[in-house]
Order: structure tokens, then sequence, then C-alpha cells
């Protein structure tokens, strides 16, 4: 009796089994039958468009449009969307979108990914750029939608550019060239260098200074004429100066008739326009300080 009910659970088992395979053949036959009637195809995507959309001396802000095609006669639901940014073909910025989003049947959907990137951060992790005019990226996506039957497929896209890598003019003293010195006045040229490193072009009429050398303040003004700093070059600004001598005492006319050297301190800032349409006006401030000698 025992031997029985082995063999007979065996079998049972077994039956089972061989029921439920027929069921799940089944269950598959089906579903494909239905997906062939339906004709469900994953959806299609593409990043259309990269804009960039505001430059300054801190960030770069830009714009990724997604554009979604549903070929289906069924609306199909977006349920995610990864993104991960290379900056020099290094991983840089992740993140996601967790809103649903409903294209309908035979229709195309477009989905905004803004990035904001700082140059900082990316100087930070990339010292090699920093000579580059611009900058590389890849935008990796992984678009995930939910169709029929099917459940959830997983999209990938992919895109490349380049954004520009703005750097910061230099400006620096150049020297100090005495023009006429009287007893109780010396007029001198002020010769400041201003390295513009960009691939456009700057234009300035507001140029506010302060100097001050060997601890006495010389000069402070506002030279308000039109300088243009074109691309990748260097352009020197020549700023009269006149100094009181009765004012500064004997000590500052001592410094002009002989060949000591001066030390500098020059402060101010300057108003740059640019022709980079993304790139708006700015106050760029400058501080140096150093030894320099006056020519005559």
């Amino acid at each position: 009796m025992k031997l029985f009910k082995t063999k007979f659970s065996r079998y049972s088992t077994l039956t089972l089994l061989y029921l439920l395979g027929i069921l799940f053949l089944n269950a598959c036959t089906e579903a494909l039958h239905i997906l062939q009637e339906m004709n469900v195809r994953e959806p299609k995507a593409s990043i259309s468009r990269v804009e960039l959309k505001g430059l300054s001396l801190q960030k770069v802000d830009l714009l990724f449009d997604v554009s979604v095609e549903n070929p289906n006669s069924m609306s199909v639901h977006l349920s995610n969307l990864n993104y991960n940014l290379f900056v020099n073909n290094n991983s840089f910025i992740k993140g996601s979108k967790t809103d649903p989003l409903e294209i309908k049947a035979h229709s195309k959907a477009k989905v905004n990914i803004p990035i904001t990137l700082t140059f900082d951060e990316i100087r930070k992790m990339f010292s090699s750029i920093g000579n580059l005019d611009t900058i590389p990226y890849h935008l990796d996506l992984d678009i995930g939608a939910d169709l029929p039957v099917l459940g959830t497929v997983q999209i990938p896209v992919s895109r490349k550019g380049s954004f520009p890598n703005f750097r910061i003019p230099k400006i620096s003293m150049q020297g100090i060239k005495l023009k006429n010195l009287s007893f109780t006045e010396a007029k001198l040229n002020l010769n400041i260098q201003i390295e513009n490193p960009n691939t456009f072009s700057f234009g300035t009429n507001n140029f506010m200074y302060a100097l001050e050398v060997n601890g006495l303040q010389w000069m402070n003004g506002l030279l308000n004429q039109p300088v243009t700093l074109n691309a990748k070059s260097e352009q020197i600004l020549q700023i009269p100066i006149s100094l009181n001598l009765l004012n500064l005492g004997a000590t500052a006319y001592q410094l002009f008739a002989g060949n000591a050297e001066l030390n500098y301190h020059l402060t101010g800032q300057m108003k740059l326009n640019s022709s980079y349409d993304y790139l708006q006006s700015f106050n760029l401030p400058f501080d140096k300080t150093g030894n320099i000698k006056l020519t005559k």
C-alpha cells in the first residue's frame, strides 16, 4: 500500500508538471498571437536638439530635447528616464526624471533635460582641459517604456557634442613710463595688458582702476574710451595719468628721479560685453600686486 502511494504521488507530480508545461506553452503562444495582432513595437527615441541656454563666469546651462515616437496603435507610458553626462570621457553628472508621460498612439512627445555644469567643478576634476577652446561631452540616456504584454522595456540613447570652455581674461601690469617730470607734476603712462584666451571677442568702455605705489595712493579713475579685445589675442591698454608731486611729497619726486624698483598695487574692475550671443555683460574685478621698473 505504501509503495502504491509513492508511485501514485510520483505520477501525479509528473502529470501536474506536464499540464503546467502545456498551459505555459499555450500562454506563450497566446501572448505571441496577441502581440502579432496588436503589432506591438518598441518606441523610438533620439536626442533631437542640444541648446546652450546660458554661459557665465561660473557655469554653462545646457538643454537636451529628447524626442520619443510611439509607433503603436495604443498609448505608451514612459515610466522613467535616467541620464549620465560624461565630460572628457569621465562620468560627471547622473540624474533621473520620474514624472510619468503618456504618448498617444502614432504620435511623438518631447522630454526636456536641463543640465547645469559649473566651471570650477570641471576644472578641479579635469585640469587637462584648461587650454581647450571647447569641452567634449556625451550624454547617455536609458528610457523606460511600459508596453502591453512585454512590460517595461529600456531604450538606450546617446549624443555627443561640446560646449565653450569660457576662460577669464587675464589682466597684468606691464609697465609705468615717465613722459614728463617737473618739480610739481609727473606725467606718466600706465600700461596694462589684457589677455583674451577665448575664441570670441570682448568690448569695454568702462575701466575703473586705483593704483598704489610704495604705499602712496597715486591715482584712481575711470577710463571710458571704447576698447576691443579680439579673440585669442593680447591688448595693451595705455592710461595717461598726472600726479601732483606737491601733494605726494618729496619721496615721490625721488622715485621718479632715480631708478628704484616700484612696488605697486593695482585694483579695479572692467565691464566686458561679449560678441558671444549667450554670454551676458559682466564685471571683471582685478587685484594685482608686484614689483616693476619705471621706464623713461
